[in-house]
């Protein structure tokens, strides 16, 4: 690892430090997307890449008033506009790194959506690079298991139910099989 990726990544575990209902997210992102990876067979590299990306991804939101990110109710949509820049302010943070160019595109793009209407760019389907793919839909999982500031964890059945309507408009329809299948196997990360 680069000293100033290390760096970083201390950086972004802080934004999870100082909000409790985000401890160890990235963690357990990065964990299932080079699980996943490592389930599609992409190269050695590839996978590392996916850990290192589900480890960055939200790096950005260093960059959003602390007001915003612990709000306890709904998000007004200046607030929602602010929230949507920390793919941008990530990828702004990551882009020095010499490690950058294989992180840029998780970081970037990891709220994209599979019917093109996420976000920065609106990209669609297989314009989406696949290991941002991968990442938002470990993400996706994480985020709804685990308690938020505006509403309490649910449960796995539920979450996965959500992937599971979601598939081929917000997910990868191929990613959230993937994930359903193992999630079984990968309970523990959500035991403690």
């Amino acid at each position: 690892m680069h000293s100033a990726e290390g760096v970083l990544r201390t950086l972004a575990a802080e934004v999870e430090n100082e909000d409790s209902h985000t401890t160890a997210h990235t963690d357990r992102v990065a964990l299932v997307a080079r699980h996943l990876a490592r389930l599609l067979r992409l190269r050695p590299e590839d996978q590392d890449v996916a850990w290192r990306g589900g480890k960055m991804h939200d790096i950005g939101k260093l960059g959003i008033p602390h007001t915003i990110l612990e709000k306890r109710g709904p998000l007004a949509a200046d607030e929602w506009a602010v929230i949507r820049q920390h793919p941008l302010i990530g990828e702004n943070m990551v882009r020095p790194l010499k490690t950058a160019g294989t992180l840029l595109p998780i970081i970037r793009h990891h709220h994209e959506r599979w019917d093109g209407t996420g976000y920065p760019d609106g990209l669609k389907g297989e314009q989406i690079p696949l290991l941002a793919r991968i990442v938002a839909t470990c993400d996706a999982y994480d985020s709804m298991v685990t308690d938020r500031p505006y509403r309490p964890g649910r449960p796995p059945s539920t979450a996965l139910a959500i992937l599971k309507s979601g598939k081929g408009s917000q997910w990868d329809p191929h990613l959230v099989e993937m994930l359903i299948q193992e999630v079984p196997s990968l309970a523990e990360l959500w035991a403690a």
